[in-house]
């Protein structure tokens, strides 16, 4: 879903192109691809490393080769993106400490417990940090294309990125999904 967000984004850009001269030299073709990890030792830099969710419960504690990565590429300038419990990998990796970062809210007490130095705010979708941006929920992949998309492509594109694939670009937030879950093990 991302890879086809990206070349819709990529899409709309080039037909921008034609539109306006001052979009010529913003354009940035997203191009797209999956490291495994075998790749993490590879030394070229990325502009952006996006660490999707995981629906398996790993959350990357033991992944070393995948740290060592990510703290070399966020050294190079990288932009290092995570989704959901992505988040995971990059506080393994000491990039979050002190910093705000989300995950799903289902993932708060965990993510806590692991990672006491981090201001983890569960109700936003998204935080950007400049040069770490971590997104909520499974879903969360839409918003932070979206907002690759803007950041690299413009707020144009994002637009017409959203018409096309029928998303709301208006800020979400989990508190709106996260209703009240009271304690039931009390007999």
């Amino acid at each position: 879903g991302l890879g086809d967000l990206f070349d819709i984004a990529n899409r709309h850009a080039r037909e921008s192109q034609s539109i306006s001269v001052e979009l010529i030299h913003s354009v940035v073709d997203a191009g797209q691809g999956v490291l495994s990890g075998e790749k993490t030792s590879d030394e070229q830099a990325y502009d952006v490393v996006i660490l999707p969710p995981n629906l398996t419960g790993a959350r990357g504690q033991s992944d070393v080769a995948i740290h060592q990565f990510l703290r070399f590429q966020h050294a190079l300038g990288t932009t290092l993106c995570s989704v959901c419990a992505g988040a995971f990998w990059l506080g393994h990796a000491g990039l979050l400490s002190g910093r705000p970062a989300t995950t799903h809210w289902a993932l708060e007490e965990e993510f806590e417990r692991s990672f006491s130095n981090i201001a983890l705010a569960v109700d936003r979708i998204l935080i950007d940090d400049n040069d770490i941006i971590t997104a909520g929920g499974v879903m969360a992949w839409l918003d932070l294309g979206l907002h690759l998309v803007g950041r690299y492509l413009g707020a144009e594109v994002v637009s017409k990125t959203a018409r096309h694939l029928l998303v709301d670009t208006q800020g979400r937030e989990q508190k709106n999904y996260r209703t009240f879950r009271p304690a039931l093990g009390h007999g």
